[in-house]
């Protein structure tokens, strides 16, 4: 997950057609607003096309990592 404001700062392209609610930080409900997807690139050849959920996750904190809640 990446906060709002952050890919705001990054210019993400965003998605918006699937919002949903998932239980965030505490077992607080959190509604993902929006998607990205990002292109991440190690060293020269190895590239990872990823999606990135879109929310305000709480203040002061821009990234959740972490892959397993996302299936």
């Amino acid at each position: 997950m990446i906060s709002l404001d952050l890919a705001r700062k990054l210019k993400l392209k965003l998605n918006r057609q699937n919002q949903f609610k998932v239980s965030g930080l505490g077992g607080i409900p959190t509604q993902i607003t929006a998607s990205a997807e990002v292109k991440i690139t190690l060293g020269s050849r190895v590239v990872y096309i990823m999606e990135l959920w879109v929310t305000n996750i709480r203040e002061g904190l821009d990234v959740l990592l972490g892959m397993d809640f996302m299936f």
